[in-house]
């Protein structure tokens, strides 16, 4: 189980979702303001943080940005009672790995932890050491097992080999990755047995191009994009909102059977 932090000046929300979190098991500390926070984060160094937008005295933004330098390996998400694209924008660029609208649900909550332990997982497993300095990689994967960490190192591998930036590597490709195939396993896939998707990731001069194919049925995928850009809905952000937040460029083809994504190695701007 995970070691979670809880910033929200609100003591009320924090006790609620701190005895929710404790119930499925989590270790849960709270804290109230960025000072707080700050020393919590050096003292008991948690997996995950869960940080409200506003906070006495701060943003919840400027506070991930701090906490994203100072501890890389653990996921922020921001949450706050603003259902708006571009501010989800904002909480990637400054290191949040997804973000919450108020009011959310348990459920909402865990899927996010999930998240964070399925990146955790392929860091870890990503050595670094496997030789991927093809142009081109291509992994075949089962539409049973969901999205796999081992995958994911791979790919964050083959970046990682290819001069992509270390925070591009460890958060904003995998982060892309995830969602497209997780999409594919759930959603773009044959419901036959032993069905598959298949996720391409090819180098360019100045930015990786990631392909995640699917077998499934076609879709409106540009009536689906418009309204992930134009409203958010209460819960978590979805997956296709990730992607478009943090690609440089994203498309469907195929009808939607293949997305396409586009991922600078390196920015100039947060």
């Amino acid at each position: 189980m995970s070691k979670i932090l809880l910033i929200d000046d609100d003591s009320q929300v924090n006790d609620v979702v701190k005895t929710s979190l404790e119930l499925l098991g989590h270790t849960v500390w709270t804290a109230e303001n960025a000072h707080d926070a700050v020393v919590a984060m050096k003292d008991m160094n948690p997996d995950l943080t869960f940080v409200d937008y506003v906070l006495p005295g701060s943003l919840g933004l400027d506070l991930i940005k701090r906490l994203s330098a100072s501890h890389p390996n653990a996921a922020c998400f921001l949450a706050t009672g603003m259902a708006d694209f571009s501010l989800l924008k904002q909480a990637l660029r400054a290191g949040a790995h997804s973000m919450l609208s108020k009011p959310y649900r348990l459920t909402d909550l865990s899927e996010l932890i999930d998240l964070a332990l399925l990146l955790e997982t392929a860091c870890q497993a990503e050595s670094g050491t496997a030789d991927l300095k093809l142009e081109r990689i291509s992994l075949s994967c089962p539409s049973a097992q969901g999205v796999r960490s081992e995958d994911l190192a791979l790919l964050m591998t083959f970046a990682r080999q290819h001069d992509m930036a270390p925070n591009a590597v460890s958060h904003d490709l995998p982060i892309v990755a995830a969602a497209l195939m997780n999409n594919a396993a759930t959603h773009g896939s044959s419901t036959e047995a032993g069905a598959e998707y298949c996720t391409n990731l090819e180098n360019s001069d100045d930015a990786l191009m990631l392909e995640v194919c699917s077998s499934g049925p076609e879709f409106d995928w540009r009536k689906t994009l418009a309204r992930c850009q134009t409203g958010m809905e209460k819960g978590r952000a979805s997956g296709l909102q990730l992607v478009l937040a943090l690609s440089d460029d994203f498309s469907f083809a195929e009808g939607g059977r293949i997305a396409k994504a586009r991922i600078l190695k390196r920015r100039t701007s947060a």
